[in-house]
């Protein structure tokens, strides 16, 4: 398992349902869904970070990002 599925399982754990995760991040079920098997996508785990109820800490590396030539607008 891999890290963008371990926070699958927490976002799981923590509100219950596809349903529930759906609607606290303005997405659509079948989307929830799919995380299920390809890994919460990146814009999702950035918003996620941010919880202090969700233990995740953000990280480009967990993207195959090269964090040396990451900049932020």
């Amino acid at each position: 398992m891999n890290i963008r599925q371990h926070l699958f399982n927490q976002l799981k754990t923590h509100f219950g349902t596809n349903k529930a995760i759906a609607e606290a991040f303005a997405v659509s079920p079948p989307a929830v869904q799919r995380w299920q098997d390809n890994g919460v996508p990146e814009n999702i785990a950035q918003i996620a970070s941010h919880s202090n109820e969700i233990a995740y800490c953000y990280h480009p590396s967990h993207f195959s990002r090269d964090t040396q030539g990451l900049t932020f607008p």
